[in-house]
């Protein structure tokens, strides 16, 4: 049978003509959804595609949209001269590049370049334009609350170094007794704003963000930017925990109302981790880390937004070390054990294929979540040997669930980076499998976005390997990780898995239900199918079933169940 989890349905639409432009669906796709302002140029000059990202590019850069004509280059770049010497240039030498001298690149955006190359994409007579910028001036002065340990070029606030001199100054108190709480914030679905909209639509965004945060706290905390879409906040003197979180629930909530940047009028929702010093920790690193931690937790709950690390851990590194010892037990004593959540057609309820999640059947605290104990697996370095657990109950279970739901089936496993890193993973499949005689057919390897960029080559190789052998290849939690568009158009993906913060977009207005329209364009070109995950609610499946989305799942269909209650359930339901 077919590697395709779901056939893809009609031929794709591409952008395509002799004159230059793209006639891989895949190319085309990348370029018209991508963040990037890119253009195609002909021999003579003239622009002849352009994506979204270039047209608002443009119209910050000359002040209107108008991308037509054959002057481009010098509109950009009067200094370099005649743009027909320049196209010549980079058609003969392979690329080009010049720096932007317009008025307001220099003052909005702190300069940018124009570059040229050729692609193997593209004709021999047409050129790949891409604008790339540097950023606006940065802020420094004697008035600036950064001044002297940096400042964020994008957003005005302090920097990572700025959050670490505090946290020292905190905990270095002599008096003691000094309470801090340092708040983990990560902006759910952002990437897909850039994705979609533009990094210029994005950048406004998160100066708006850092307004609202600066804005929810007192002049004697700290609010920085750590990087991407992630920002932290200390708070100095707390009187107790419960103080830290209502300054969480007030900043969620802020981040909830909508932000209008040109004719778009967008909203966030935000996960946030909370670790308290010196409750927790009393290193800063390790602080951070913990509240990482619990910002995690934070976003894979469908909770009230933010998580304290203490609720997940019960304080501190004695604890972790207690956590760690009852984890090796478990797998001594098979306290693990493998849930499976159906994966449901939105158009007719009928099951298509399921997911397998881990749990622990902990003996005192119930059954856990992995956000309660994979960090934990993972410093302990016992996340390969839960990895082959899984795959073999698993492909244990598969004979059941095959016999019980047909042939055409697939379980998905989630394949962690240790996994594709640290093991032979094609040979430590093949020996699950082979154990319990369960067909590659009815295995589907799920990875998230973020762990491809740890080792891309690593990652190909496995997923052509796996794929070969019959089995489907999913990406897991597209939108909430930082892949590149590149990765689609290399990559062997049969399915992409459009992450819970985008689908809790939907109900709220145009702008969550437009990117799940763009993924669905974009996965279409791809010859990839679509699912969404997280759907917890009757507006969200409306939005799936009348978007044309093929798959889905969440707690408003199922939830996950052990083996026995899944037999249970008719295909048809």
């Amino acid at each position: 049978m077919s590697t395709a989890v779901e056939p893809a349905g009609a031929e794709p639409e591409t952008f395509g003509s002799a004159d230059g432009v793209p006639t891989d669906g895949r190319i085309a796709a990348a370029l018209a959804v991508g963040s990037t302002p890119v253009a195609v140029l002909d021999r003579a000059g003239r622009v002849i595609f352009a994506n979204i990202a270039f047209r608002q590019a443009i119209d910050e850069l000359l002040g209107n949209a108008d991308v037509d004509g054959d002057s481009l280059i010098e509109r950009l770049c009067p200094a370099s001269g005649d743009g027909r010497d320049v196209i010549a240039e980079a058609l003969a030498s392979g690329a080009w590049q010049g720096v932007i001298d317009r008025p307001r690149a220099t003052s909005s955006s702190g300069g940018a370049r124009v570059l040229l190359t050729r692609s193997a994409s593209l004709p021999p007579t047409s050129l790949l334009l891409e604008i790339v910028r540097a950023g606006p001036p940065a802020c420094a002065g004697p008035d600036s609350p950064a001044s002297s340990t940096g400042c964020d070029d994008l957003t005005g606030l302090p920097t990572r170094s700025a959050l670490f001199e505090r946290l020292a100054q905190i905990l270095r108190d002599p008096a003691g007794g000094r309470r801090a709480a340092l708040l983990f914030i990560d902006l759910d679905g952002f990437k897909l704003v850039n994705d979609t909209l533009g990094h210029h639509v994005g950048d406004q965004l998160l100066r708006a963000v850092a307004q609202r945060l600066t804005a929810r706290i007192r002049a004697s905390d700290l609010a920085v930017r750590l990087g991407g879409d992630e920002f932290a906040i200390l708070l100095d003197s707390i009187q107790a925990p419960a103080d830290a979180g209502r300054v969480a629930a007030d900043i969620c909530s802020s981040l909830c109302e909508v932000v209008s940047i040109g004719e778009n009028a967008l909203s966030l929702s935000a996960s946030v981790g909370i670790a308290i010093a010196p409750d927790d920790a009393t290193d800063m690193e390790l602080l951070l880390r913990l509240a990482d931690a619990a910002m995690y937790r934070a976003k894979r709950s469908s909770g009230k937004g933010y998580q304290y690390y203490a609720a997940q851990s019960g304080g501190g590194p004695r604890r972790a070390r207690t956590l760690e010892s009852e984890l090796r037990r478990a797998l001594r004593e098979n306290e693990l054990a493998v849930h499976y959540q159906p994966i449901v057609r939105p158009a007719t309820g009928a099951i298509a294929h399921c997911e397998a999640l881990l749990r622990w059947r902990h003996p005192e605290r119930g059954l856990l979540r992995p956000g309660g104990f994979l960090r934990t697996a993972e410093d302990a370095h016992l996340l390969v040997s839960i990895g082959e657990w899984v795959l073999d109950r698993v492909a244990s279970d598969a004979a059941a669930i095959v016999a019980n739901f047909g042939a055409d089936i697939a379980i998905s496993v989630n394949i962690d980076p240790k996994q594709w890193i640290a093991a032979d993973l094609p040979a430590l499949v093949d020996r699950a499998l082979q154990a319990h005689s369960m067909p590659y057919d009815n295995l589907a390897l799920e990875v998230v976005e973020t762990h491809l960029i740890r080792d891309f080559d690593r990652a190909r190789r496995v997923l052509e390997t796996t794929r070969s052998r019959g089995a489907r290849t999913l990406l897991d939690d597209f939108g909430s990780g930082h892949a590149a568009l590149n990765y689609f158009i290399e990559l062997p993906f049969d399915y992409v898995k459009i992450d819970r913060s985008i689908v809790a977009h939907c109900p709220r207005g145009m702008i969550g239900f437009s990117m799940i329209q763009a993924i669905k364009f974009l996965a279409r070109q791809l010859r990839v199918g679509v699912i969404a995950e997280g759907v917890e609610n009757r507006l969200q499946h409306t939005a799936m079933r009348t978007g044309g989305i093929e798959l889905a799942q969440g707690f408003h269909y199922f939830p996950p169940m052990p083996l026995d209650q899944l037999l249970r359930l008719d295909r048809a339901t």
